[in-house]
């Protein structure tokens, strides 16, 4: 088992329609070092927890977001939530069934940080989550 060198107090919020990969990648983020994680499955009530969340100065530490939702899928909810200032360069990790390039264009273009696919291994996910990571600020001297 892998241990994050600090915790992140920061939730982390998971949106995804199917109940058992949110379990999956709960019980990995939680022995990462991340207690705080909410779920969703629905994208439009994701995007309203985000901005509650912003409007509250309590933003989250990243969301993981199924490719395929209902109301609108991770394409525009990554263009909307890029727009919120709170959530302009925070990491944004797409989850997908499969591997398909134009799709992985498509995410990656609007301003997602990853790609994942299901099923996710917790090896994989220490590897993308050191990736997304946005660098710490420099500190000027």
């Amino acid at each position: 088992m892998s241990e994050s060198p600090k915790a992140n107090q920061k939730p982390v919020l998971i949106v995804d329609t199917h109940e058992p990969a949110r379990i999956l990648l709960k019980a990995y983020l939680n022995r990462l070092g991340h207690p705080n994680i909410e779920e969703s499955s629905d994208s439009m009530e994701a995007l309203q927890l985000l901005m509650s969340a912003a409007q509250d100065h309590a933003p989250y530490s990243m969301v993981f977001m199924e490719w395929t939702m209902p109301e609108m899928d991770a394409v525009e909810f990554i263009r909307a939530t890029r727009q919120m200032r709170s959530f302009a360069h925070f990491p944004i990790i797409v989850l997908a069934e499969e591997y398909d390039h134009s799709k992985w264009n498509s995410v990656m273009n609007a301003g997602a940080n990853a790609y994942l696919i299901k099923p996710v291994s917790e090896e994989t996910l220490i590897a993308v989550l050191a990736k997304a990571q946005p660098p710490e600020p420099q500190k000027s001297e």
